[in-house]
């Protein structure tokens, strides 16, 4: 599809909530896919199953789901191929989008991308191996102080103009990174971390991007796994308390957590669904990104698709949420 025609992600078969993605020519689900397991301080990160990460994308795919986003990184070419195969006939109803510097992927564990050049290969060597002619977006997660953001909008600048990307992304540049970039070239979309637990992007990124239409997509919102309707919360717990000076952070985490299950029980619903409803909720926001570690999360959360949290149970989520701040302030 050229820039600028019919959008994509509007496949007749979806029941599912679509949204603009920003001001692009794509519209994409409310609930997009994270297309691998997790991040090195993601509770949530389980060795790569190929299989599984092949039947959690599909399981999405039928569901609706026209948002997925995959790493670009040497060394994982075994989720390239799982997401290749898994999108197979039904590329043209998915906005597919790279991430370039996520953590912990490829061959070494220092992955950010610190030249210009470094985001030219990632995306052309992925166009390649996915055999594709362009991403609908890339991505570049935030790279420090290394790369200047002039030579990296410039960079960004010259892959949408020649065609390789249709749109202009960053991950994890926050309020300030994404104003400092905005002033030097075109964001169309930002991703950033985004849950029940964390909160900060609510207070001045997103109600920044809403201004000027710059689309969001949140990750992260199961909190690193706190909030997984299969959470393991004594193992969270002592995992997380084992890290110096955050013995506190983890005990109000599993309190906050526990309160919050058992009022998602109370709503009929599960706990992944209540995390999800609300990152969907807050105004600003266009899509959610469920993480495809396992074929049953991923189904989980996307029951939370037109589920509106009641008032009432909005008021509930406030008082948990302050007590959980009351105990970090402590």
């Amino acid at each position: 599809m050229a820039w600028g025609q019919t959008p994509k992600g509007g496949s007749e078969m979806s029941t599912m909530m679509h949204r603009a993605l920003g001001q692009t020519a794509y519209r994409v689900s409310v609930i997009g896919l994270r297309g691998w397991p997790g991040e090195p301080d993601d509770a949530l990160a389980e060795p790569l199953d190929p299989n599984e990460l092949i039947s959690a994308t599909q399981v999405a795919l039928d569901a609706g789901v026209s948002y997925l986003e995959l790493p670009l990184a040497s060394g994982i070419s075994q989720i390239e191929e799982a997401v290749g195969n898994a999108l197979a006939s039904r590329r043209e109803h998915v906005v597919l989008a790279g991430v370039c510097g996520v953590p912990g992927l490829g061959t070494g564990r220092d992955s950010r991308v610190t030249r210009p050049e470094m985001i030219i290969s990632l995306c052309e060597a992925a166009l390649r191996r996915l055999r594709q002619d362009r991403l609908d977006v890339l991505h570049v997660r935030w790279p420090g102080v290394d790369l200047p953001v002039a030579d990296l909008m410039g960079t960004l600048g010259r892959l949408l103009e020649r065609g390789d990307i249709g749109a202009i992304g960053l991950s994890h540049y926050g309020y300030e990174g994404v104003s400092r970039a905005r002033r030097a070239g075109t964001v169309h979309v930002v991703r950033t971390p985004l849950s029940l637990f964390e909160r900060e992007a609510t207070f001045d990124l997103v109600p920044f991007c809403q201004e000027h239409g710059i689309a969001v997509v949140a990750d992260d919102v199961l909190a690193g796994g706190w909030l997984a309707s299969d959470a393991d919360l004594v193992a969270l717990r002592r995992a997380a308390g084992s890290r110096p000076g955050r013995s506190a952070r983890a005990e109000a985490d599993r309190s906050a957590a526990v309160q919050l299950q058992e009022l998602a029980s109370e709503a009929g619903r599960t706990v992944g669904q209540l995390a999800m409803a609300w990152v969907l909720s807050e105004p600003g926001v266009t899509t959610g990104l469920a993480v495809s570690s396992r074929p049953s999360r991923v189904q989980d959360q996307l029951g939370a698709s037109e589920w509106t949290i009641p008032e009432a149970i909005r008021g509930r989520i406030d008082d948990i949420l302050s007590e959980r701040d009351r105990q970090l302030d402590r």
